[in-house]
């Protein structure tokens, strides 16, 4: 993901650039648009000037906001709704360039697109960095309308002629080249975690078999082995006798989700007695499904989780397999009756 800063200009350039319009939204798309735009705003005083101010405001807001841990999230998530529901000029004009209305509308029409809008926290920070957005925006703009506006006009037709003229060239990669730099950051992330929790367990020759290469630590300890499952495949992740496994789209989860519907801290596998339990703990619920049952999973409810159990989130399904402790210690003496 991008800085707070990188983001801070995204988010001031989308504003200024949905006036004429809406703007490309997939990310590929959206990052060249910005590259574009900000080069050519850059080369005037007035569209710089504009820029300027709106990505102090934006940037200041971020060094303060108070959830700082999700101010990357929600600014991301602010670029691509601005970049999508911003107001054009007409509509800006019709509201008399009303900052509240403004940001009520863009927040309005993405909360109608988006289901899940709301349920995490970096929504709420998004709305925010939207709000302070055309705060800045529309106060540069009254005041300078009469220069403002014709200068930012000139700005779009030329930056649509450049991201148009760039569209041929590419043809359809745009879409493609987004797709594949996701499937490469997530596979070296899943990449990462697979040799991190696997490596305490591989003894042996290098060239065996994986399969041949797995052990317990400790003779006593159980095992667990968390796949992800689809369309009949299934992708080993994580192999550890330690059965306690955090799970949520936090990086330093030890399962790390991806869809952005998920929580950061999503849900806990853990030992309760000999068995595995599941708590959840995200926004929206889990599913678990087995054999003998199908439950659904609020936030705060935990079930225990058997052999062969899937447990379902947005991210995809997650198949378990679990050999339970040995709780016999030889050590311990008999108790006597």
């Amino acid at each position: 993901m991008l800085t707070k800063g990188d983001l801070a200009t995204s988010l001031a350039t989308v504003s200024i650039a949905a006036l004429g319009g809406p703007v490309p939204a997939s990310a590929a798309a959206l990052k060249e648009v910005v590259k574009i735009a900000v080069a050519r705003y850059e080369s005037g005083s007035q569209t710089r000037n504009l820029l300027r101010q709106v990505e102090a405001a934006v940037r200041v807001w971020a060094r303060d906001e108070i959830d700082a841990d999700d101010v990357e999230l929600g600014l991301d998530e602010a670029v691509r709704v601005v970049a999508r529901f911003g107001l054009s000029d007409v509509e800006s004009a019709e509201i008399e360039f009303d900052f509240g209305r403004a940001s009520r509308t863009v927040i309005g029409r993405a909360s109608a697109a988006d289901p899940y809008w709301g349920r995490e926290t970096h929504y709420a920070v998004a709305e925010r960095a939207i709000a302070v957005t055309y705060r800045a925006l529309y106060t540069k703009i009254q005041s300078e309308h009469a220069v403002l506006l014709p200068a930012i006009q000139t700005a779009r037709t030329e930056i649509t002629g450049k991201v148009e003229a760039l569209g041929e060239q590419m043809g359809d990669r745009f879409d493609a080249v987004d797709s594949k730099i996701d499937d490469v950051g997530r596979t070296l992330g899943e990449l990462s975690v697979r040799v991190d929790r696997i490596q305490p367990f591989l003894t042996g020759n290098e060239n065996r078999p994986l399969g041949g290469l797995l052990r317990l630590n400790r003779p006593v300890g159980g095992l667990l082995r968390l796949s992800w499952e689809k369309d009949g495949v299934r992708e080993l992740i994580l192999a550890t006798d330690d059965l306690n496994v955090d799970i949520g789209r936090n990086t330093k989860s030890r399962v790390v989700l991806s869809d952005v519907h998920d929580s950061r801290q999503h849900g806990q596998l853990s030992l309760a007695g000999s068995r595995l339990q599941y708590t959840h703990l995200g926004s929206l619920p889990a599913y678990l499904h087995s054999a003998s049952r199908e439950l659904q999973l609020d936030k705060g409810e935990t079930c225990i989780v058997d052999d062969k159990d899937r447990l379902e989130f947005n991210s995809g399904t997650l198949f378990i397999e679990y050999a339970a402790p040995d709780r016999f210690e030889p050590e311990v003496p008999r108790t006597v009756r």
